[in-house]
């Protein structure tokens, strides 16, 4: 068996944008968390319960076994370690809440970890399991972004439920220790070979900041560059944030909330991403102070570009873009509470057309603006540049979708999954809010609204929390009125 790290790959230069950031303190852990239930006769707070399953997983994902060096260089790399000890990725917490819903639990384990560096040598990732009853229990999968994206966490918790259907005959000698075959990690998806980019692409993204609006509209070159009236929150810090700088607020949409506004959406020829896109802008302009002057947001939806690439929706790794879209104010209804009233056939439009232009990415390997990642000099460089600056995004959506276990087909499962959360860090340099949404099948959506303390440049702590407060219950309001066909 080895006994030292082995060398595997460059990083691609998605991946060092995410090294880079993690290495500069800007960004740490993205979560994906779900509670289970579990079959009788298991014990949720004893460590050696969770060593099988996650055994299966660090089997199934090679990312779960490799760190990375060159942190600190525009060449950082992959090296797999010659073992994983489970026990350094396990953390039994108790559940401080003072509250007794599993939302708040949830919301205080999510806060204390996103912005908690992962240690270095070994690979960075954690679970941290927090007992809810005795069969259930809150699993929050913490991980670097430079070894996945959102649905790599999703992945996990599906193949940690196999894990826990499995039945060994002979306990393993050592249970916390798996040892690392050796096997190629997989090729990174951003290159030149898989993202094509036109020059029209490249050059729209060169020129069009710098050429004036009447001359981009001639030249039909789009852009979505904030405007001096785009709100973008605050300016990104001059300097790295201290610790425990990200904020979250969570809220659900209850399953029929969730089930009429997808039958809505299918009339009307259009995706809930899209919708909730469209209600978030909305609300959030309807919630900002009555002194801002804004004429426009920003958003930026993430898209995962694994079925363009001809990938298994299984397989982990970092599969994804954005796309962006401006969202004109003045097209939204007036008046305090217009983020939680009906949709108008023209708001309707706009959404149809936002769900056209997100399945036309999705679709494609063309003019992925991951891609443009390639042509920067130095990607540690340009992610440092980004403090002091002014923010280019009002907000992001992450959408992971449905998450399906698919365990009932079996017949013999010992545990299920009720609930499923997304959370990232608060963006130190990126978009002022970031809204992180996931559903179980047959349930409910929950969602996640994190920003970087300081950044939505309004009053901090209480000012900033009801403000997200007021935007999430305007876009919850919004869909219920979407639900009832207004």
């Amino acid at each position: 068996m080895a006994t030292q790290n082995e060398f595997l790959r460059l990083a691609s230069p998605n991946e060092q944008r995410t090294i880079s950031r993690e290495d500069l303190g800007l960004y740490h852990a993205v979560i994906v968390g779900a509670v289970y239930k579990l079959s009788e006769g298991l014990d949720v707070t004893s460590t050696s319960t969770h060593f099988q399953p996650l055994r299966h997983c660090v089997d199934r994902n090679p990312y779960l076994s490799v760190v990375t060096g060159g942190n600190d260089t525009d060449k950082a790399y992959y090296e797999r370690v010659p073992s994983v000890d489970l026990s350094q990725h396990i953390q039994i917490i108790q559940n401080t809440s003072t509250d007794s819903d599993d939302l708040s639990a949830m919301q205080q384990v999510i806060t204390s970890d996103l912005d908690r560096p992962f240690p270095p040598g070994i690979p960075p990732w954690r679970t941290l399991i927090l007992p809810l009853s005795n069969q259930r229990l809150f699993l929050a999968f913490a991980f670097s972004h430079s070894i996945g994206d959102g649905t790599t966490g999703l992945i996990f918790h599906r193949t940690f439920l196999e894990g826990l259907s499995l039945t060994n005959l002979s306990p393993h000698p050592s249970p916390n220790l798996v040892s690392i075959p050796s096997q190629p990690l997989p090729p990174p998806f951003d290159t030149p070979t898989t993202l094509s980019i036109s020059y029209r692409f490249l050059l729209s993204t060169i020129l069009t900041p710098l050429l004036p609006t009447p001359l981009t509209s001639l030249l039909n070159l789009s852009t979505t560059d904030p405007t001096p009236t785009t709100w973008t929150g605050a300016l990104h810090p001059l300097t790295p944030p201290h610790s425990h700088h990200s904020k979250v607020h969570l809220f659900i949409l209850p399953p029929a909330t969730l089930a009429a506004a997808l039958h809505e959406c299918r009339a009307h020829t259009t995706t809930l991403t899209a919708l909730l896109t469209h209600l978030i802008a909305r609300s959030i302009a309807s919630s900002l102070p009555s002194g801002t002057q804004a004429t426009d947001l920003i958003s930026e939806t993430a898209i995962n570009l694994r079925r363009a690439a001809g990938v298994s929706l299984t397989e982990a790794g970092n599969f994804v873009s954005v796309v962006a879209e401006r969202h004109a104010c003045g097209a939204f209804p007036r008046g305090d509470d217009a983020g939680a009233v009906g949709m108008t056939e023209a708001e309707w439009e706009k959404v149809k057309g936002t769900s056209r232009a997100l399945a036309e990415k999705a679709g494609t390997l063309r003019d992925q603006a991951v891609g443009l990642l390639r042509y920067v000099s130095s990607v540690r460089k340009w992610v440092g540049e980004k403090l002091g600056q002014r923010r280019g995004v009002s907000f992001e959506v992450s959408n992971l979708g449905v998450f399906d276990a698919g365990v009932e087909e079996k017949g013999k499962e010992k545990a299920g999954i009720e609930e499923v959360v997304f959370a990232q860090p608060g963006m130190v340099a990126g978009p002022a809010l970031a809204f992180n949404l996931v559903s179980v099948k047959g349930g409910g959506l929950v969602g996640s609204v994190t920003w970087s303390e300081g950044a939505l440049g309004l009053e901090k702590d209480e000012g900033e929390a009801e403000f997200v407060r007021r935007v999430c219950e305007g876009v919850r309001r919004g869909l219920e009125e979407v639900g009832s066909g207004q």
